[in-house]
């Protein structure tokens, strides 16, 4: 019994240096990443994304992710995927979500663990996930939805978190946004049955004007 303890001991602080580690090398990482923005020009990636919950605005993300992938070990749904050198430096080793492919099903569990703050700590329950998360806004694409062209869906409304308040439809089955409400989890994007996607979820910071 006396050994078990010793043991659990031992493998409590090794978890706990290992955390240490990971933190102090992803606060080196951030300093080399700043002090190179004045040497290299960082470039942008290239396809849409949206950050996870928590996110406050781009810049002060990217100021305080540290790539530690905390993040992407507690989402329930596997839908954080991670940036690589192909986005440049200061992309590289962040979160996104492409929720086309995978959508976020709110579990709340990534703005949990975030050492740093990059993702603000919400609570998993509905009233707080509608005050404070905003991964994006959402839009239909009229000139490929089925309800604006002669067909019945509503598939967007269906599998929206928040339908009847962020989608509602108007006749016949014609979604609309209330982006006011729309937290930008992205599931009416990945269950719309259309190719390419009737309706998209967008940043801020890549919204049309």
């Amino acid at each position: 019994m006396k050994d078990e303890k010793h043991v659990n001991v031992f493998e409590f602080s090794r978890r706990q240096v290992l955390g240490f580690l990971s933190f102090m090398i992803g606060g080196l990482y951030l300093k080399f990443v700043h002090a190179s923005n004045f040497i290299f020009k960082h470039q942008t990636p290239k396809f849409s994304f949206l950050r996870p919950p928590g996110t406050e605005s781009e810049d002060e993300f990217l100021s305080k992710c540290i790539r530690c992938r905390a993040c992407a070990n507690v989402c329930e749904s596997g839908c954080i995927e991670f940036f690589s050198m192909n986005e440049g430096l200061l992309y590289a080793g962040t979160p996104y979500l492409d929720v086309r492919k995978k959508s976020c099903n709110l579990c709340m569990n990534c703005t949990q663990v975030c050492p740093t703050d990059a993702l603000k700590t919400i609570l998993r329950n509905k009233d707080a996930i509608k005050k404070e998360v905003k991964m994006g806004d959402a839009r239909v694409i009229r000139s490929h939805c089925l309800s604006e062209n002669g067909r019945v869906c509503g598939v967007c409304h269906d599998a929206c978190p928040l339908k009847g308040e962020a989608i509602k439809l108007k006749p016949i089955a014609k979604p609309i946004i209330d982006n006011e409400v729309c937290i930008g989890c992205g599931r009416c994007e990945e269950r719309c049955p259309q190719f390419p996607s009737a309706i998209i979820v967008e940043r801020k910071e890549t919204q049309h004007v």
